[in-house]
């Protein structure tokens, strides 16, 4: 287990290393927002318009559920919001959670850095990467399918760092989205987090198949 700390880190300190690299060596390519660094490109934009041409008769009608399956989500987190501030406050002073923090920033190595070890299983940073690859690609990736179904120009696609950490976006043309009907918009908006909901139940079906053949097995 040492030995993958420090293989971990020493990942860490690579992409860390490589991402200073990159901006120093085409530096001219960044642009500064607010805390971020942006690297904008022209990557993916020609596959979401063939994408969302081809599958326009599967795309249309399915505009519909993301709307309301974004609503709900909406709902769900409010819920879950007041019921953890709810069930927080009730806790009696002595409880052994009643210190831990009711939110906090999934990064790596957040279970230790927050005193969580006891509720969380260890994040390293490989398994950061992996996520947002996972998670920040297909749901950049659908917005801008559904930004190209509803004939909204995407300016550009590309990456945002934070250091070494890195996440993705697909830039629209805000006039264009602005002048379109609250439909289109609505579910260009809802697309990301509708995607990255049937990815979370495709991994969790497959984590479920993982353990019940390992019970198994055992």
């Amino acid at each position: 287990m040492r030995a993958f700390y420090i293989i971990d880190i020493a990942l860490f300190l690579i992409l860390t290393l490589s991402v200073l690299i990159a901006y120093y060596n085409k530096k001219q390519r960044f642009q500064r927002e607010g805390i971020l660094f942006i690297y904008r490109t022209q990557l993916g934009v020609k596959y979401m318009d063939k994408f969302s041409n081809k599958y326009s008769k599967i795309l249309n009608p399915l505009q519909y559920l993301i709307v309301f399956v974004s609503y709900l989500l909406m709902i769900g987190i409010i819920i879950t919001i007041l019921v953890t501030v709810v069930f927080m406050l009730r806790l009696p002073s002595d409880s052994p959670i009643s210190h831990v923090l009711p939110i906090a920033p999934v990064i790596p190595y957040f279970p230790e850095l927050f005193g969580l070890n006891s509720f969380f299983p260890p994040f390293y940073f490989i398994y950061f990467i992996i996520a947002i690859a996972v998670i920040a690609i297909s749901h950049e990736f659908a917005h801008g399918i559904f930004m190209r179904l509803n004939k909204i120009r995407i300016k550009s696609t590309g990456l945002a760092f934070l250091g070494p950490f890195i996440g993705a976006f697909v830039e629209q043309d805000d006039k264009q989205l602005n002048k379109a009907k609250v439909f289109p918009q609505l579910s260009i908006l809802g697309a990301g987090v509708f995607t990255n909901t049937i990815l979370a139940i495709i991994f969790g079906i497959l984590y479920f198949l993982l353990i019940s053949f390992c019970s198994s097995r055992g």
